[in-house]
């Protein structure tokens, strides 16, 4: 399984480097700038939800493969566990670019079953798992906010360091004297 996961981790990060890959996260990030671009965004966004709805069949029939059954109710519930991975992935691991943040993604989902586990291993009423992970997504997205402000206040010092020493030393030197015009 870690195999499999492994290898379809570094196929994405592979295809968010080619040239369609990269059509797609801009068509995905910025619409208006990615068609000023030259990218046919209408095409590129139905090409980005057939491979997403093409990624989830197969995830469900092998899913249904694995159980060695399907029903209804089978998927209810992977819509959360997929948002407090990325979540939990994004607020606890650095990432800046697309294999660091595929990376974390990876990691979040392990953090977020661990956590599950844990909570079962605990004592805790399965019934009351779904308020359970939803405490662990609301906590992770609080840790998320907490790491950006304090990101952005760092970032902010550092501005107003460098301008007060640019004002500083633009106070220290001497004026200089314009030339006379001839």
């Amino acid at each position: 399984l870690v195999l499999i996961v492994g290898f379809h981790g570094i196929l994405i990060a592979w295809f968010a480097g080619t040239d369609l890959g990269l059509a797609l996260r801009a068509t995905g990030s910025n619409p208006r700038m990615a068609k000023a671009s030259a990218i046919d965004t209408g095409l590129a966004t139905t090409f980005g939800l057939a491979l997403a709805n093409g990624c989830a069949g197969l995830s469900g029939s092998l899913f249904a493969q694995y159980q060695g059954f399907a029903n209804v109710q089978m998927g209810i519930g992977m819509m959360v566990t997929g948002l407090a991975s990325v979540i939990l992935g994004e607020a606890f691991f650095f990432q800046r670019t697309i294999r660091q943040r595929i990376a974390a993604a990876l990691l979040g989902a392990l953090v977020f079953r661990l956590l599950v586990a844990g909570a079962l291993q605990a004592g805790l009423d399965p019934n009351a798992l779904k308020l359970a992970t939803a405490g662990f997504v609301l906590a992770a997205g609080v840790a998320a906010g907490a790491v950006t402000l304090g990101n952005w206040q760092a970032g902010r010092a550092e501005e107003k360091a460098a301008l007060a020493s640019r004002s500083a030393t633009a106070a220290e030197s001497p004026p200089v004297a314009a030339p006379l015009l001839a």
